[in-house]
C-alpha cells in the first residue's frame, strides 16, 4: 500500500527547528568558532540556556561550585553536548515519542541518536578525508529522524512481517508497506528545514552510502558505521535492529585496525553512559525544574 502522499503531508505539520539550533549548526560547522560565540547563541534561547546550566550543575559532572554563567557552562560541556541539548530541547516531541511502529519505547530514538552521534564523532580521526567532528555528531543525531514520522504508519507491520524479518533489509519492508522509507522521509524533513545539503544527503543515504554523491560519501559512511556501532551496543530503535545490511566499502573510507575499533567501541559506550547520565533529567520532553539554575536571559549570564 502506497502511503507516500499521507506521509509527506505529515512532514508539513512538523515544527521547524528553533532559530538557535540552526544558528548553532552553522556556527559549529565553521572551524574558526569559539566558545563565546556558542554561549551568545545559547544565552538568547531561554529554554536551552536553562538546560545547559542544569546539565553542567548536575551530580554527574560533580563540580564543586555552582555554575551560573552560560559561557563557563559551554566550556565545561563542549560544543557537541551543547548541540545535542539544543536539538533535543528544540525537537522534544520528535525525539521523545515512542516508535510504536518499530516496537520502540518512549525516548528510544533519542538514545539511539545520541549513541550514533558519539560514535560518528569518534570515527572522524580514522576517516580517509578530513571531516568535521561537529558535523559528524550532527549527522548522527539527525540520521533516523524520519522514523518518528513514519512510525505511526508502520503500526502492525512488524507483527505482519515477523516471519520475514530475519536476514531481511528493513528498508524493503518500509518501501513495500508504505511506498517510501525513513531515510527518504527524514531527508525531506531536513530539506524543508533548509539544513545543509550534506546533512540531507547523509540522512537519505545512511543505509545506502555507496549511492550518495562522492563529495558526501565520507560522512555518509561514518554515519553508516556509527549507526551499526550504536545498535551493537544495545542502542537500537526497536524491531529493526540489525535488519539493515552493512556496506563493506566503509573500509575504503574509514581506516581503523581491529584493536583500535574495539577500543573505539568501548569509548563510545563509556561516553554514552556519561552523557546519558548527565542528560537524564534533561532528555527531550521532560519538564524543567521549577527553579532554573540562573536567569539566562540577562547579559551577565554570558
Amino acid at each position: 500500500m502506497d502511503k507516500t502522499k499521507d506521509i509527506f503531508a505529515r512532514i508539513k505539520n512538523i515544527s521547524p527547528l528553533p532559530q538557535s539550533v540552526s544558528k548553532l549548526m552553522n556556527l559549529l560547522n565553521n572551524s574558526t568558532h569559539d566558545a563565546s560565540s556558542v554561549a551568545k547563541i545559547v544565552a538568547c534561547d531561554e529554554i536551552l540556556a536553562a538546560n545547559v546550566l542544569r546539565v553542567v550543575n548536575s551530580t554527574a559532572f560533580g563540580l564543586r561550585s555552582r555554575v551560573t554563567c552560560v559561557n563557563r557552562a559551554v566550556g565545561y560541556l563542549g560544543d557537541k553536548m551543547v548541540l545535542g541539548l539544543a536539538i533535543g530541547s528544540g525537537s522534544a516531541k520528535i525525539y521523545n515519542d515512542p516508535l510504536v511502529g518499530y516496537s520502540g519505547e518512549r525516548g528510544i530514538l533519542w538514545r539511539h541518536s545520541l549513541s550514533t552521534a558519539i560514535a560518528a564523532r569518534e570515527l572522524v580521526p580514522y576517516s580517509v578525508t578530513p571531516t568535521s567532528p561537529c558535523t559528524a555528531f550532527t549527522a548522527g543525531i539527525l540520521h533516523d529522524i524520519g522514523k518518528t514520522i513514519i512510525s505511526e504508519f508502520m503500526t502492525g507491520v512488524v507483527t505482519e512481517s515477523a516471519e520475514t524479518l530475519e536476514n531481511y533489509d528493513f528498508l524493503k519492508i518500509e518501501r513495500e508497506k508504505l511506498g517510501t522509507d525513513h531515510c527518504e522521509v527524514g531527508a525531506q524533513l531536513l530539506s524543508d528545514w533548509k539544513l545543509p545539503q550534506l546533512l540531507v544527503d547523509v540522512v537519505r543515504s545512511h543505509h545506502t552510502p555507496s549511492l550518495v554523491v562522492e563529495e558526501h560519501r565520507q560522512l555518509t559512511y561514518i554515519t553508516h558505521l556509527a549507526d551499526f556501532i550504536a545498535v551493537s551496543l544495545g542502542q537500537g530503535t526497536g524491531a529493526d535492529a540489525f535488519r539493515y545490511p552493512i556496506d563493506q566499502k566503509h573500509e575504503e573510507y574509514i581506516k581503523i585496525s581491529k584493536s583500535d575499533f574495539e577500543k573505539l567501541v568501548f569509548r563510545v559506550e563509556t561516553e554514552f553512559e556519561k552523557t546519558r547520565t548527565s542528560l537524564v533529567d534533561n532528555e527531550p520532553g521532560k519538564e524543567p525544574d521549577s527553579q532554573p539554575a540562573s536567569e539566562p536571559d540577562s547579559e551577565s549570564a554570558i
